[in-house]
């Protein structure tokens, strides 16, 4: 049943049925039932890092996965998992994977 399901059970289901979508942890925890603050230490306790930091490395695992398929230019994967700012995209892929984009199926 959904309301066995733990806040941070539901705080996941709910990032991975949103994953591009632009979504602020309140939305997450009004969704859940919780604070910010209460499904902010029960996620990073339980999962190991902020909601936020989870939907971003969860983009750039869904990034690297469709450029390895090779169907969409780096910067249509950009814009795709939600980054408008290119630069960024690849530094944040880059701080993730330790290479570059780019360099994905090369």
């Amino acid at each position: 049943l959904e309301t066995d399901l733990t806040i941070t059970e539901k705080a996941l289901r709910f990032i991975e049925s949103h994953l591009f979508e632009t979504t602020y942890v309140e939305q997450i925890a009004k969704e859940c039932g919780a604070s910010v603050s209460t499904l902010t230490r029960r996620f990073k306790s339980e999962v190991g890092s902020t909601p936020f930091d989870y939907i971003r490395k969860r983009r750039l695992e869904e990034a690297h996965f469709l450029l390895k398929k090779g169907a969409h230019s780096v910067s249509e994967v950009a814009l795709l998992i939600g980054y408008d700012n290119f630069g960024s995209f690849s530094e944040s892929f880059k701080q993730n994977f330790g290479y570059s984009p780019s360099q994905v199926g090369k």
